[in-house]
């Protein structure tokens, strides 16, 4: 018999017997009460142990009978990229003088007991409230105002170090502005709308900075609208996707435009994005959109994979790379009630890049606010916030 043909049954075993040993399974259930939005975890390389349940009105320690700390309308919440730390703006009354500043208490917290610092200020209420984001990595948050024109910079204990400005106050009814810090926390990406006064327009600008402000290099984009933004693990590389401004043939409606180290556009696709993630070598990307996902190699500028999971009402609702070579996408049914959107029978695949399906896990009859996943840094595990509990997934050995 010819060797090949004898291999071939045992061949596929093995393959099959490897992709299988790559694959994930329930390790833990950590129940929750009704209506979990959010979770904060651990920081870990190695697994994901969740903190603090947020909910809508309150949050506390996922221990049994732990205090919740009850909201009022007025606060906000602002929680890290990865989901390991959780601020707590609390505006003030609001002045008789609407030319008077209002008070604002912002909180930061690992632990619900008790937070790790507040930060005091005060701020002119145009309707708008300013943005906060932390550092996972160096705990040190950023204040963002309204209009994106300016910057305030702390350190991880809540100290003031200095403000940055941009342009002069414009209210405008553009996007938001927003930003990203790389996993290192010394790179921070933001993008505002810059008032240009000759041209009498707002226009959109990106910038690289240090964790102090300091300006490593901008560009102006020439898009209309900002609908995804990531930036590497360590920021060298930055990846926008937006609508074209102003398209012209043969430019293409929507862009998603990949910059290197120094600003300049190291790679420009014609796809739209709703959500987009550099792999852990930063040597390809991977593009989503409600129902599909496209895998880029960065360096031929090719399509490695195209994959539409999603249909009818199943759309993808998170991404996610748990190493160079493995990624995860959740999925679910988008459907809405009282105006909270949720993903009903949520699903979590998990692709190799190559493009095989090594794990499918489904929730029937259950569904999530979020649709969020958070991977381990190992990418061993994987969390998943359900609505009344937070599951985790470990990679099968």
């Amino acid at each position: 018999m010819n060797l090949s043909k004898r291999l071939g049954p045992l061949f596929i075993f093995l393959i099959f017997s490897i992709l299988r040993g790559q694959g994930f399974s329930v390790l833990h259930e950590y129940p929750s009460g009704q209506g979990l939005l959010n979770v904060l975890v651990e920081p870990d390389s190695s697994q994901v142990v969740p903190v603090i349940f947020i909910y809508a009105e309150s949050f506390s320690n996922i221990q049994p009978g732990a205090p919740s700390i009850k909201l009022t309308d007025l606060q906000v919440f602002s929680i890290s990229q990865k989901n390991q730390l959780l601020g707590v703006m609390a505006p003030g009354k609001l002045p008789a003088n609407p030319t008077e500043p209002q008070k604002l208490e912002f909180s930061v917290y690992t632990q619900a007991d008790q937070p790790r610092f507040k930060i005091e200020d005060k701020v002119i209420n145009t309707g708008k409230l300013p943005l906060f984001l932390i550092s996972d990595a160096k705990h040190a948050p950023i204040q963002i105002s309204p209009n994106g024109n300016r910057l305030k910079f702390y350190d991880n204990h809540g100290r003031f170090l200095r403000e940055k400005r941009f342009s002069q106050n414009v209210p405008h009814n553009y996007e938001p502005p927003t930003g990203l810090f790389n996993d290192e926390g010394n790179r921070f990406i933001f993008y505002t709308r810059i008032f240009d006064m000759e041209n009498d327009q707002m226009l959109p600008v990106l910038y690289m900075l240090s964790l102090i402000g300091e300006e490593i290099w901008k560009y102006q984009l020439i898009l209309n609208r900002l609908d995804a933004i990531t930036i590497s693990r360590t920021g060298n590389h930055v990846a926008v996707s937006g609508q074209t401004l102003n398209p012209a043939k043969p430019q293409a409606l929507y862009q998603t435009i990949v910059f290197d180290s120094s600003g300049a556009i190291r790679s420009s696709f014609p796809y739209r994005a709703t959500q987009i993630a550099f792999n852990l070598t930063e040597t390809s990307l991977l593009i989503r959109e409600e129902q599909s996902f496209k895998l880029i190699d960065l360096d031929t500028e090719g399509i490695i994979l195209l994959q539409q999971p999603g249909s009818g009402r199943k759309i993808i609702s998170d991404i996610v790379f748990l190493n160079d070579t493995t990624f995860a996408v959740a999925l679910g049914a988008e459907k809405h009630l009282d105006e909270q959107r949720f993903y009903d029978n949520p699903e979590i695949d998990i692709f190799l890049t190559s493009g095989d399906r090594i794990s499918h896990s489904r929730f029937d009859q259950d569904y999530s606010y979020s649709g969020k996943l958070l991977s381990s840094l190992s990418g061993e595990q994987l969390g998943f916030i359900l609505q009344n509990r937070f599951v985790v997934l470990q990679r099968e050995q």
